[in-house]
Parts: C-alpha cells; sequence; structure tokens
C-alpha cells in the first residue's frame, strides 16, 4: 500500500511539472525582461569574446644578460618565485599600473613599478623589462601561444 501512493505522488508531481513549466514559460517575465531562469537563457554563457587582452610583464634582461627573445614572466619560474606560483596579485596591479600609464599619473605607476620590483622580483638583481597589453585570440594561445598584438605601456629597469 505505502509502495503505491509513493508511487502515485511521483506521477502526480511529474504530470504538474510537465503541465506547469510550459505554463510558467509562456506567462512568466514582463515585457522588457527576458532573463527568466530556468525557463529562459538556457544558454548563459553560449558565446565568448574571441579576443582578449591582457596585461602582461615581458622581461628582456636577467642580470645584465639579454634573453634569447623576450619572454613573458610568468613563463620565468626558474629565475622568479612569483612566477613559479603564478601570484594572482601581479595581474591586478599590472591592469592599475596600465590605467595610470594610460591616464598619466605617474606617481602612481612609479609607486607600482617599485611594488612589483620589490614584491614580484626580489629574486634578482637586475631585470630589465617592458609593462604590456596583449592581444590574443584565447583558443589559439592556448594551442600555439600565439600572441596578436603586443602594445608597450611602460619600458623599465630593476637595480639595486
Amino acid at each position: 500500500m505505502f509502495g503505491s501512493r509513493n508511487y502515485y505522488w511521483r506521477v502526480l508531481l511529474l504530470l504538474a511539472t510537465l503541465f506547469l513549466y510550459p505554463v510558467i514559460s509562456l506567462f512568466g517575465p514582463a515585457h522588457g525582461h527576458d532573463e527568466f531562469y530556468p525557463f529562459f537563457r538556457w544558454n548563459l554563457f553560449s558565446a565568448s569574446a574571441e579576443i582578449r587582452g591582457d596585461s602582461v610583464i615581458i622581461i628582456k634582461e636577467i642580470g645584465g644578460v639579454p634573453l634569447a627573445k623576450p619572454t613573458i614572466f610568468y613563463d620565468l619560474g626558474p629565475y622568479f618565485a612569483a612566477a613559479r606560483t603564478k601570484d594572482v596579485r601581479l595581474a591586478k596591479l599590472l591592469d592599475n599600473l596600465v590605467r595610470a600609464e594610460r591616464s598619466g599619473d605617474h606617481a602612481v605607476s612609479d609607486h607600482l613599478t617599485s611594488v612589483i620590483n620589490e614584491t614580484f622580483m626580489p629574486d634578482q638583481a637586475q631585470v630589465k623589462y617592458d609593462v604590456a597589453v596583449i592581444t590574443y585570440n584565447a583558443l589559439q594561445r592556448y594551442r600555439t601561444g600565439e600572441i596578436l598584438k603586443t602594445s608597450i605601456i611602460k619600458s623599465t629597469d630593476k637595480r639595486l
């Protein structure tokens, strides 16, 4: 007897869902409100930007020795502890530095540059680098490492 009652409620719930779902989806959102999850917007993230941009540090020289090719900071783990650990605080700091440079606030830019030198590059006494914005297709960069455009924002060096 208990099993049949449980079955009855499950069937009733299924039928109610099959009936109410289309009713709610037809009469749900008011005009101008196209978001009514889960009845609308099933593909919330189906489209994303193909071209992306990031603020990065491009190292050109370490300890007075030029690198074979300019290299992004995070790819130089053997030289920098912050690169080995992929310290994400650097990304936000670089965004702020790029914003300061573009707005002409050189005092903030110089302060943030000293923070980079002291916090993220204490392992090396002498480093020559650029702060840049790279533009890339995310899928192509993942597959091949290709960067479409590099815009140098600030060239500087760290010396003790």
